[in-house]
């Protein structure tokens, strides 16, 4: 009870993101209020804690990054549907419209845990394009590429899983497991992405490639080409990591999402199998281990813990504070972490 007192006791002079609503159906808070003592009191009396989402005074202030996913999402949805109508717009009018949204979300401190704590998407094709293309550009950002760069990344991981326009909805978001010839024909997306983006007028190399490659890995065991190392251009490599990072964090039809502490520990498992480059992983890896220090986690036990120290080689087992308590997860086998609080 103590940590779950903390927990809310943080949420002082936060911005609220939704209304707060009884279980009768009664408005308890309303959207955009900043969180006082009061409000903490009201939260705690009605046992609230997963009710409530909210941002800090500067997402308050300029408000949009929601917004902006949104209309990225939403925007998505149009070009994948365009797509499938052999209809895909140009490049300059597809920047015309993400470019703004980039710049809001990619140069954004902790893109990584706001985008992940949006609300979940019925479709996860397009939030996952979404996702992919700003993670890649954030990467970028944080490999200190060039602003040209970064925009480039997105622009490759926007347009990497295109070629889905032309899978059957139905099979895309199948929950059972897939026959062979099923995954053959999923896997054809590369190559439908590929035809896609060749015809898109003002078209380049690199979101060819994005759409063709990202399923590759340095050791050739990926596919459609199973080419190896240097083979796989740079920016591939980039968005190949970005790709595998929000496959695992979001839900899919099919497989449930994983916490950010999972993900971190197997995209070093794949790194050390060599499947992904690790002068991209060991940076992208070091800023998420500082980020998510001081991280509130849901365990398995439905206990709530403060993040307090994060191991190297099992980042998914880290010490973490409950109430006066350190519990070393290494130690607990019976526990693990089953959600991340949005930060606070």
């Amino acid at each position: 009870m103590g940590n779950y007192i903390s927990y809310l006791e943080r949420l002082k002079g936060r911005s609220l993101l939704e209304d707060v609503i009884s279980s009768d159906g009664v408005l308890l808070i309303a959207k955009g209020c900043i969180l006082s003592e009061s409000h903490i009191k009201l939260l705690r009396k009605f046992n609230l804690q997963d009710k409530i989402r909210t941002g800090s005074a500067i997402d308050l202030l300029d408000g949009d990054f929601e917004r902006s996913m949104e209309a990225s999402i939403t925007y998505m949805n149009e070009i994948f549907h365009l797509a499938a109508l052999g209809k895909l717009p140009s490049l300059n009018e597809f920047r015309e419209t993400f470019a703004p949204l980039m710049k809001k979300i990619v140069y954004r401190l902790n893109v990584t845990q706001n985008m992940y704590s949006l609300k979940k998407h019925d479709t996860y094709t397009y939030a996952h394009s979404v996702n992919v293309g700003f993670l890649s550009g954030f990467i970028g950002r944080v490999l200190n590429l060039s602003p040209e760069n970064v925009s480039l990344l997105c622009e490759v991981g926007l347009l990497h899983d295109i070629g889905k326009s032309k899978i059957d909805k139905n099979l895309l978001n199948k929950c059972d497991s897939l026959e062979i010839e099923e995954l053959e024909e999923i896997r054809l997306h590369t190559y439908y992405g590929y035809n896609l983006l060749t015809e898109m007028v003002g078209n380049n190399t690199q979101i060819i490639n994005g759409a063709l490659l990202h399923h590759e890995r340095l050791d050739g065991s990926g596919y459609p080409l199973k080419i190896q190392h240097d083979n796989i251009p740079w920016y591939v490599q980039i968005l190949m990591v970005a790709d595998i990072y929000d496959a695992m964090v979001t839900r899919r039809a099919y497989k449930e999402k994983r916490t950010p502490f999972y993900a971190l520990n197997e995209l070093r498992v794949e790194m050390f199998n060599k499947k992904i480059n690790p002068k991209i992983v060991i940076p992208f890896y070091a800023y998420l281990l500082r980020q998510y220090i001081h991280s509130y986690v849901v365990l398995s036990d439905m206990s709530y813990g403060e993040v307090v120290f994060i191991f190297n080689d099992q980042p998914e087992r880290p010490l973490v504070r409950i109430e006066k308590q350190i519990i070393d997860l290494r130690k607990h086998p019976e526990l693990s972490i089953i959600e991340v609080k949005p930060f606070l």
